[in-house]
C-alpha cells in the first residue's frame, strides 16, 4: 500500500487526511447486476450486464495524540449508560453507523450512485455482572418508559452521546466463566458528537461522503471529479487488551477512477 487518503467531507474542506499508517485490511470489488436474456426455448442462460456497482471494504485503527500511534482499550475514559458509568464493568462494545440509501443514477448509466436517506445508530455493551444484571432486570420488571437511556462514551478525546433506548439485553452464565451482560440499545434522536472530520464525525453529522485516493501498490482506486464515495456503514470496536478499530464501507456514488499500481 502506498496510500490511503480520505476527504471527510464532499466539500473538499476539511483537506484530506492520510490514514495509510492506520489502515490495517483493505478489499476492493466491483460487481455487475445481471439479467437473464434468454428465450423461452433456450436451454442456458443469456446473461446481460445492466448496471456495476463498486465498494471499499477496510479496517483502520484510531490515531492517537499520545506517546502510543494508536488507541487501545486504555484510551477508553467513559462508558456511560443511563447515567451511570459502567467503564470499570466493561469487556467490549461497539457502536455501528448505517446509513441507508436509494439507488439515484439514471436509467441509463452503467454505474450505481446510491444517495443517502437515513442514518441508524446501534450500540452493544458486553459489562461483567458484578452484583446483579442492570439491563435486563429493566426490561423484564420495569415500565416502557424506563427503557429510554442517554449513551455517552469518550475515548482518547473523542465523545459520542445521544438519546438511546434499550433493544435487548442478555445474562449469560456458563461454567469456568464469569457472568456477563450484553445490552444492545438502538437510536432515540440525534447524537451531539463527535462532529468533527473524522470518518465517525462525517457519517454521524456530516454528509456521509468522502473522496478517495488510494494506491494498493498492484492497483489505484479513485474517485473522480465531482464524485464522491458514500460510508454506507462504520462500526467502531472496543475490547480489552486491544486496539480500538473502526471497519467500514465505502460505495462509489459512480464509476471509479482505477489506473494501475
Amino acid at each position: 500500500m502506498a496510500a490511503f487518503t480520505v476527504t471527510p467531507d464532499a466539500s473538499g474542506s476539511p483537506a484530506a487526511v492520510a490514514m495509510i499508517g492506520l489502515l490495517k485490511a483493505f478489499t476492493a470489488r466491483a460487481e455487475n447486476d445481471e439479467v437473464d436474456a434468454g428465450g423461452l426455448a433456450d436451454r442456458y442462460e443469456l446473461m446481460m450486464n445492466v448496471k456495476q456497482g463498486q465498494t471499499i471494504d477496510f479496517t483502520t485503527f484510531l490515531a492517537s495524540t499520545g506517546s502510543e500511534p494508536v488507541l487501545t482499550n486504555l484510551d477508553i475514559s467513559l462508558w456511560e449508560l443511563g447515567g451511570t458509568n459502567y467503564l470499570g464493568s466493561i469487556r467490549s462494545g461497539k457502536l455501528e453507523v448505517t446509513t441507508a440509501n436509494r439507488e439515484a443514477s439514471g436509467i441509463a448509466s452503467a454505474y450505481k450512485s446510491p444517495s443517502a436517506t437515513r442514518t441508524s445508530i446501534r450500540l452493544t455493551t458486553q459489562k461483567l455482572v458484578l452484583t446483579n444484571v442492570s439491563f435486563l432486570g429493566t426490561l423484564l420488571s420495569d415500565s416502557v418508559s424506563s427503557f429510554d437511556v442517554a449513551a455517552a462514551i469518550t475515548w482518547g478525546g473523542v465523545a459520542f452521546a445521544m438519546p438511546m433506548t434499550i433493544k435487548s439485553a442478555k445474562h449469560t452464565v456458563d461454567r469456568e466463566e464469569m457472568q456477563l451482560e450484553e445490552v444492545v440499545c438502538t437510536g432515540k434522536g440525534a447524537p451531539t458528537g463527535p462532529s468533527d472530520n473524522s470518518l465517525l464525525g462525517n457519517v454521524l453529522l456530516g454528509t456521509s461522503q468522502v473522496a478517495l485516493a488510494i494506491d494498493t501498490g498492484g492497483g489505484q482506486y479513485n474517485t473522480g471529479s465531482g464524485m464522491w464515495a458514500l460510508i454506507t456503514k462504520l462500526t467502531t470496536e472496543f475490547a480489552d487488551a486491544n486496539c480500538i478499530e473502526q471497519k467500514g464501507q465505502f460505495v462509489f456514488q459512480g464509476p471509479a477512477v482505477f489506473a494501475t499500481g
